[in-house]
């Protein structure tokens, strides 16, 4: 009895490390996926809500723009947002509005758990919701050059999408490398290794887009530094435009004019043109 008294203290840790490792993975997808500060009310003004089909899944909701002026020619832009964000907040921070002055279509959707969507959130389900929605504009836009897009946690979806589907465009914003890597940047590994199960590879990933990319990234981001957006513009194999802003962080990006300048110009490229389209089989 005395002997297992010297060895008392290290039970007692080893016993509070199991705990809180057990509480940390059960926190994490609440970490990994926070829950939206909004619910989703009335749709976005000149929006249309359409609902998507999901294998497994179920159904996400995508809200719709359709540029009036439109022609065969007029880019299409499949959106995919961050985290702990939904329709509705890219409804009240006019970000849905800015999309408009691009004078192009535009589905958002919100992901698996996100809004009134479907399902539970997850990579596996996140990824199949992005590659769906992109089919089903495929589907409705058929001669249309389309262009994916994505935002932090919707850059890894996005760069996943564009991986396997081949769309004409592609533009990440505040990306990760991986979700792993990213994770380290602000806990030690061995915590992230332990808790982290989920990869968002986008290293990976990028190294099977074909299409033209503009990554931008804020050079003052602590959230996602800068180096992920580099590894993945070192990664992608076709043209790429690489933006730095010096004076942005990771959640004032879309608050820069120059990004929209930029983003604006990237998909006019698209406009008129057969530049970035994949060859018709």
């Amino acid at each position: 009895m005395q002997n297992l008294s010297k060895f008392l203290p290290v039970i007692l840790l080893a016993a509070v490390m199991v705990v809180v490792l057990i509480s940390l993975r059960w926190m994490a997808p609440g970490v990994i996926y926070p829950v939206p500060p909004l619910n989703v009310g009335e749709i976005a003004p000149e929006y249309n809500e359409v609902r998507i089909p999901v294998p497994v899944i179920g159904k996400v909701t995508g809200w719709l723009h359709k540029n009036a002026a439109a022609s065969d020619s007029t880019p299409v832009i499949l959106y995919l947002h961050g985290n702990a964000e939904n329709l509705e907040t890219l409804k009240r921070s006019q970000q849905l509005a800015a999309f408009q002055q691009i004078k192009a279509h535009v589905l958002a959707i919100d992901f698996p758990g996100y809004g009134t969507s479907d399902g539970e959130s997850s990579e596996s389900a996140l990824v199949s919701a992005g590659k769906a929605a992109f089919e089903w504009l495929a589907t409705e836009f058929p001669r249309n050059p389309k262009v994916i897009m994505g935002w932090s946690l919707g850059a890894g979806v996005a760069l996943q999408v564009a991986a396997e589907e081949q769309p004409d465009g592609l533009i990440v914003l505040s990306p990760w490398s991986s979700l792993p890597e990213a994770a380290a940047d602000h806990y030690p590994r061995w915590v992230v290794g332990l808790v982290v199960d989920e990869k968002y590879n986008s290293i990976e990933a990028a190294r099977s887009v074909k299409c033209p990319v503009l990554v931008i990234h804020g050079e003052q981001d602590e959230l996602i530094p800068v180096d992920h957006s580099q590894r993945i513009a070192a990664s992608l194999k076709g043209t790429v435009q690489y933006m730095r802003v010096f004076d942005a962080g990771h959640n004032d990006l879309f608050a820069q004019e120059e990004v929209w300048q930029q983003i604006h110009a990237f998909i006019n490229t698209f406009r008129n043109s057969d530049f970035g389209k994949q060859p018709q089989e």
